[in-house]
Protein backbone atom coordinates (compact mmCIF):
# COMPACT_ATOMS: atom_id res chain seq x y z
CA UNK A 1 0.00 0.00 0.00
CA UNK A 2 1.67 2.94 -1.05
CA UNK A 3 1.67 5.65 1.79
CA UNK A 4 -0.37 8.51 1.85
CA UNK A 5 1.27 12.08 1.90
CA UNK A 6 -0.29 15.01 3.87
CA UNK A 7 -1.31 17.95 1.91
CA UNK A 8 -0.38 21.08 3.36
CA UNK A 9 -2.95 23.44 3.20
CA UNK A 10 -2.29 27.19 3.13
CA UNK A 11 -5.00 30.12 3.30
CA UNK A 12 -4.85 32.79 0.93
CA UNK A 13 -6.66 36.37 2.86
CA UNK A 14 -6.42 38.85 0.38
CA UNK A 15 -9.18 41.50 -0.75
CA UNK A 16 -7.71 41.35 -4.41
CA UNK A 17 -9.60 38.85 -6.34
CA UNK A 18 -6.29 38.77 -8.99
CA UNK A 19 -3.75 38.08 -6.04
CA UNK A 20 -6.07 35.03 -4.66
CA UNK A 21 -6.71 33.65 -8.41
CA UNK A 22 -2.83 33.80 -8.69
CA UNK A 23 -1.45 32.30 -5.34
CA UNK A 24 -4.45 29.67 -5.73
CA UNK A 25 -3.10 29.02 -9.40
CA UNK A 26 0.43 28.51 -7.92
CA UNK A 27 0.08 26.91 -4.89
CA UNK A 28 -2.44 23.88 -6.54
CA UNK A 29 -0.04 23.43 -8.69
CA UNK A 30 2.46 22.94 -6.17
CA UNK A 31 0.36 20.43 -4.41
CA UNK A 32 -1.11 22.70 -1.61
CA UNK A 33 -4.94 22.86 -0.63
CA UNK A 34 -5.82 26.42 -0.98
CA UNK A 35 -8.67 28.33 1.39
CA UNK A 36 -9.71 31.79 0.09
CA UNK A 37 -10.94 34.61 2.04
CA UNK A 38 -11.38 38.01 0.92
CA UNK A 39 -11.20 39.91 4.08
CA UNK A 40 -10.01 39.18 7.20
CA UNK A 41 -13.06 38.60 8.88
CA UNK A 42 -13.69 35.47 6.62
CA UNK A 43 -10.06 34.79 6.80
CA UNK A 44 -10.19 34.35 10.71
CA UNK A 45 -13.63 32.41 10.19
CA UNK A 46 -11.61 29.73 7.73
CA UNK A 47 -8.59 29.56 9.69
CA UNK A 48 -10.81 28.84 13.19
CA UNK A 49 -12.51 26.13 11.16
CA UNK A 50 -9.81 24.69 9.02
CA UNK A 51 -6.89 25.02 11.17
CA UNK A 52 -4.38 25.78 7.93
CA UNK A 53 -1.08 24.81 7.76
CA UNK A 54 -0.01 28.66 6.60
CA UNK A 55 -1.64 31.89 6.35
CA UNK A 56 -0.57 34.60 3.37
CA UNK A 57 -2.04 37.68 4.69
CA UNK A 58 -3.24 41.21 3.25
CA UNK A 59 -2.93 43.95 5.93
CA UNK A 60 -5.04 46.32 4.37
CA UNK A 61 -8.52 44.84 3.29
CA UNK A 62 -12.34 46.10 3.99
CA UNK A 63 -14.42 44.98 7.15
CA UNK A 64 -11.27 43.73 9.10
CA UNK A 65 -7.43 44.20 8.51
CA UNK A 66 -4.73 41.85 9.02
CA UNK A 67 -3.46 43.91 12.11
CA UNK A 68 -7.04 43.03 13.87
CA UNK A 69 -6.86 39.47 12.08
CA UNK A 70 -3.42 38.38 13.33
CA UNK A 71 -4.56 39.62 16.90
CA UNK A 72 -7.65 37.20 16.81
CA UNK A 73 -5.61 34.53 15.57
CA UNK A 74 -3.13 34.94 18.35
CA UNK A 75 -5.61 34.82 21.15
CA UNK A 76 -7.34 31.57 20.13
CA UNK A 77 -5.12 28.41 21.23
CA UNK A 78 -6.11 26.56 18.79
CA UNK A 79 -4.76 29.42 15.95
CA UNK A 80 -1.83 31.10 17.88
CA UNK A 81 0.65 28.66 16.47
CA UNK A 82 -0.01 29.24 12.45
CA UNK A 83 2.44 30.96 10.61
CA UNK A 84 1.81 34.17 9.11
CA UNK A 85 2.89 35.96 5.77
CA UNK A 86 1.84 39.46 5.45
CA UNK A 87 1.52 40.63 2.21
CA UNK A 88 1.15 44.66 2.24
CA UNK A 89 1.87 47.66 -0.06
CA UNK A 90 2.67 49.39 2.92
CA UNK A 91 5.42 47.87 5.11
CA UNK A 92 5.19 50.50 7.77
CA UNK A 93 2.39 49.32 8.86
CA UNK A 94 4.07 45.94 10.00
CA UNK A 95 5.50 47.62 12.79
CA UNK A 96 2.62 47.77 14.80
CA UNK A 97 1.73 44.25 14.95
CA UNK A 98 2.42 43.56 18.93
CA UNK A 99 0.27 40.56 19.54
CA UNK A 100 0.58 37.87 17.33
CA UNK A 101 4.39 38.70 16.14
CA UNK A 102 5.73 35.55 16.75
CA UNK A 103 3.50 34.26 14.27
CA UNK A 104 4.72 36.54 11.24
CA UNK A 105 7.43 34.79 9.30
CA UNK A 106 8.32 37.26 6.31
CA UNK A 107 6.79 40.27 5.10
CA UNK A 108 6.54 40.44 1.76
CA UNK A 109 5.78 44.11 0.15
CA UNK A 110 3.69 44.26 -3.02
CA UNK A 111 4.28 43.78 -5.67
CA UNK A 112 6.31 40.52 -4.62
CA UNK A 113 8.24 38.20 -6.88
CA UNK A 114 6.97 34.66 -6.64
CA UNK A 115 10.36 32.65 -6.13
CA UNK A 116 10.83 34.93 -3.20
CA UNK A 117 7.24 33.44 -1.93
CA UNK A 118 8.34 29.99 -2.64
CA UNK A 119 11.36 30.05 -1.18
CA UNK A 120 9.99 31.36 2.10
CA UNK A 121 6.78 29.09 2.11
CA UNK A 122 9.80 26.04 1.32
CA UNK A 123 11.53 27.41 4.31
CA UNK A 124 8.48 27.55 6.92
CA UNK A 125 7.73 23.88 6.12
CA UNK A 126 10.91 22.66 6.47
CA UNK A 127 11.44 23.63 10.05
Amino acid sequence: MAKKIAVKTVLVCDDSTEIRMLLKSVLSNEGFAVLEAENGLVGQELAEAHIPDLIILDMIMPGQEGITTIGKLAGNPETAEIPIIIMTGKTAITKLIGAGASQVKAVFEKPFFMKDLRAKIAEIFSD
